[in-house]
């Protein structure tokens, strides 16, 4: 007779972990599906391809995404930019750090032309006597 093997309860792997690895999975999908989406959305003559590296792998969408980013060169879509942007950090697993600081610089581009506040605010006139505020209220 084989004597069952007593399976102990691991105090490091707790219900909290279990939950922050199912967000972080779902959040990858999601992630993903995105890149997916956008890639059919502005490459609709490489469906097949792009479907071929899904079935591969989800995550390899992300790879996929970075290439297809580099071959465009400065004719990158901003829609393709701004979804790599949001799955930056499901990035960890590709080794190339030429993609990922072309990227950087990639939103850094994206993200110039972007208007700033001025360093004071105006001051309101008319019906608040000329008090002074940041915001009209």
């Amino acid at each position: 007779m084989v004597a069952r093997q007593k399976i102990e309860y691991n105090p490091l792997f707790s219900k909290e972990m279990a939950a922050t690895i199912r967000k972080n999975t779902k959040e990858c999908d999601t992630s993903c599906r995105a890149i997916k989406s956008t890639l059919l959305s502005l490459y609709p003559n490489e469906q097949e391809t792009i479907e071929k590296v899904w079935r591969k792998g989800k995550r390899r969408i992300i790879s996929f995404a970075l290439r297809k980013m580099e071959s465009e060169g400065d004719n990158v879509n901003k829609e393709l930019i701004q979804v790599l942007a949001n799955a930056r950090s499901f990035m960890k697993n590709i080794n190339d750090s030429m993609y990922h600081s072309l990227l950087d610089i990639k939103i850094s581009s994206l993200n110039l032309p972007k208007t700033t506040l001025s360093n004071e605010p105006e001051k309101v006139v008319g019906k608040n006597n000329g008090i002074w505020r940041p915001f009209d209220v």
